[in-house]
């Protein structure tokens, strides 16, 4: 069994899908603050190219590795949007895709976790049969009540420093910081719009939450479970190596979360 890899580096995705026949799920993992598409997830791409189809779970889904420009992104519809188009795509077979996918699961790190939660609740982006195609979702280091780090200043430097990230910054101010303030009104609302979508209509999605103790991104009020999640774990991870696979390795808490998430 094969993998095709395609790394679209100017729109900011890559996608791998298996050579010898056709899979019907596509799992899309998207990223978070000042994230990449496939640097944020370390050497998963890769993982997946040479051992999904070794792999009972793996062999059966393909994968697509969304990213976006943060210093672009003025709310967390923007990223929504991303990837209700991307699936919107997918599920009907239209480019880059050639097949039809029929189940779709999430997988987010950071802001695309809120991202990811924004989608599942603005009802009237989401592509026709978006909610009964999802599986599952996986959520790592979801900041469910901001960072703390928020309320600097210049916020990107400090992401940056506790991802262990280095580069240069870009030099555009980043309208989404206040979708990461703790106790703000952008994070209160959509708490409560997630609340009242649950309590109405919402079809029982499992969620799962995972978040590092030694996260210092998200924090101690990280810890906070939402309506509708059906699992929040704890691990003495940091915010980065929740969701990255180590260079040449072949296990990673990354790799054992996505094996029960696509099982």
């Amino acid at each position: 069994m094969a993998r095709s890899f395609s790394d679209r580096q100017t729109e900011l995705w890559a996608f791998i899908k298996r050579a010898d026949r056709k899979n019907s799920k596509l799992a899309i993992f998207i990223h978070g603050w000042r994230g990449g598409y496939l640097s944020t997830w370390g050497d998963l791409a890769q993982y997946l190219e040479i051992h999904a189809d070794t792999h009972d779970v793996f062999r059966e889904w393909d994968y697509l590795f969304l990213g976006y420009e943060t210093y672009s992104v003025s709310s967390l519809l923007d990223i929504a949007e991303l990837v209700a188009e991307r699936w919107s795509k997918a599920s009907r077979g239209e480019p880059p895709f050639d097949q039809q996918y029929e189940k779709l699961a999430l997988v987010g790190h950071s802001l695309g976790t809120l991202g990811i939660r924004q989608l599942l609740c603005a009802l009237s982006i989401q592509p026709n049969g978006l909610l009964t195609a999802i599986k599952k979702v996986l959520l790592l280091g979801s900041p469910m009540n901001g960072s703390p780090l928020a309320g600097y200043a210049d916020i990107g430097p400090l992401f940056d420093l506790f991802r262990g990230k280095v580069g240069a910054l870009h030099p555009d101010s980043y309208q989404i910081n206040d979708a990461l303030r703790p106790d703000g009104q952008i994070l209160k609302m959509l708490h409560t719009w997630n609340s009242t979508v649950r309590k109405n209509n919402y079809p029982n999605i499992p969620i799962k939450v995972v978040l590092g103790t030694n996260d210092r991104v998200v924090g101690p009020k990280g810890m906070t479970q939402w309506d509708g999640d059906t699992e929040v774990r704890t691990t003495p991870h940091s915010h980065s190596t929740l969701c990255k696979v180590p260079g040449g390795q072949t296990e990673a808490l990354i790799i054992d979360e996505l094996k029960g998430v696509l099982a």
